[in-house]
């Protein structure tokens, strides 16, 4: 045993010298090959949307949108996702224009704080003691999942 334990100490020591030695050339590599699956995620998912703002139809400036920010699995970029997670969103998403996304994100803020506003004192109090507690944390909702 202690000589498999000595084998294996020796493999991971080596590999740390190896690190250590070539590290600048390491990252520089994971960075480019990180880059470029991002722009292969990215490009792919502009592709398969249309390559088009879905509101005013232009090509430029374009931005992936989710429908239902709801359902969206967690907060990271897609683009750093797996490409299972990012086939198992596309029904979910759509090419916004940075015009067309920014006024849509504006009209979502609005539309949340019409509807915070106007809830009792207790309930307003209730959700911003969960998020001073629990921060992003909190599970997704949408006003049709408040009656279930």
């Amino acid at each position: 045993m202690w000589d498999t334990m000595a084998t294996r100490e020796q493999k991971l020591e080596a590999k740390r010298r190896y690190y250590q030695k070539n590290k600048n050339k390491l990252n520089a590599e994971s960075r480019e090959l990180n880059t470029r699956l991002r722009y292969e995620k990215k490009n792919f998912i502009i592709e398969s949307l249309g390559s088009k703002c879905c509101k005013c139809g232009t090509t430029e400036c374009l931005e992936i949108d989710h429908i239902n920010p709801g359902l969206k699995k967690d907060r990271r970029c897609l683009y750093v996702c797996s490409w299972d997670r990012i086939k198992s969103e596309m029904d979910n998403l759509q090419l916004l224009c940075s015009a067309c996304h920014h006024e849509r994100s504006q009209l979502q803020k609005d539309a949340s704080w019409f509807y915070f506003k106007n809830l009792p004192i207790e309930e307003q109090n209730k959700i911003m003691k969960q998020f001073e507690q629990e921060g992003s944390n909190l599970p997704s909702w949408s006003p049709q999942d408040k009656g279930q």
